[in-house]
């Protein structure tokens, strides 16, 4: 995951609601939102990298919880003695605490947790030489690989920001209110139709990307659209597209009845 939007209010029905794009290297094969891993995390819905195993999103309906790994916006070298960042949010699911995480095994990385029958929604950070926890607070947030709210060191966050609090006049939207019924465009309303037509050719800031360099093809992958329920037994909501600037194709990973 590369950029995401989060709407953090305790005392809505839908305390989590989260925007979200992954951007990776266009020739690296992976597969889009399932159950990949009945064993270490029974139920959980993501989507899968297939050359790591890995996500950079997943959603773990009975526990109304996600967690989302962030990476640089462009690729870095592989150091094969290094771990998968795609694991982390694996592990943020059954380890709250990241007790078993050392980071100095991975790259630099930011990683989301949210927990809503714990009340918590955390934010992790590694950049090599600190690896820190901070509570979110309630309200909107912007994060990516800079940070959460560091629209001073990311162009991406300080464009787009505005846009998903509809402080900007010209795309004004509102994160409520958030409708479960319907398909993902009643759902969304104003957040889904911010992606459409935002696909921009070689812009660092552009919210859907495509990028050219000496490795080949980088860009947007996929977008997703998650909200978490606050009542127990409720299924959380997860909307994703692999060309989330087209709206006709955004689909529900967890179809009604599924959780």
């Amino acid at each position: 995951m590369c950029l995401a939007f989060l709407r953090v209010d305790p005392s809505s029905a839908w305390p989590v609601l989260l925007a979200s794009v992954r951007d990776e290297d266009l020739a690296r094969e992976t597969a889009g939102p399932a159950p990949w891993w009945p064993d270490s995390c029974p139920g959980a819905v993501g989507g899968r990298d297939l050359r790591s195993g890995g996500t950079w999103l997943v959603v773990d309906p009975a526990a109304r919880a996600l967690a989302a790994v962030f990476t640089p916006g462009s690729p870095t070298p592989a150091d094969k003695d290094l771990r998968s960042r795609g694991e982390l949010p694996l592990v943020a699911l059954t380890d709250p605490a990241l007790g078993a995480v050392d980071p100095v095994e991975y790259e630099p990385f930011a990683l989301l947790r949210a927990d809503v029958r714990a009340g918590e929604v955390t934010w992790w950070s590694w950049d090599r030489k600190q690896f820190e926890r901070a509570e979110v607070a309630p309200g909107m947030h912007v994060g990516n690989i800079a940070g959460l709210d560091a629209t001073g060191a990311s162009e991406r966050q300080a464009r787009w920001v505005g846009a998903f609090t509809g402080e900007v006049p010209d795309r004004p939207t509102q994160p409520q209110p958030f409708d479960p019924g319907g398909g993902p465009r009643d759902r969304w309303r104003g957040w889904l139709e911010l992606f459409e037509g935002a696909l921009e050719e070689e812009r660092p800031d552009a919210l859907l990307g495509r990028h050219t360099t000496e490795k080949g093809s980088y860009g947007t992958r996929s977008g997703a659209l998650v909200a978490l329920p606050a009542a127990a037994g409720a299924l959380p909501v997860y909307d994703w597209s692999p060309t989330p600037w087209d709206l006709h194709t955004w689909t529900s990973a967890l179809p009604a009845g599924e959780g």
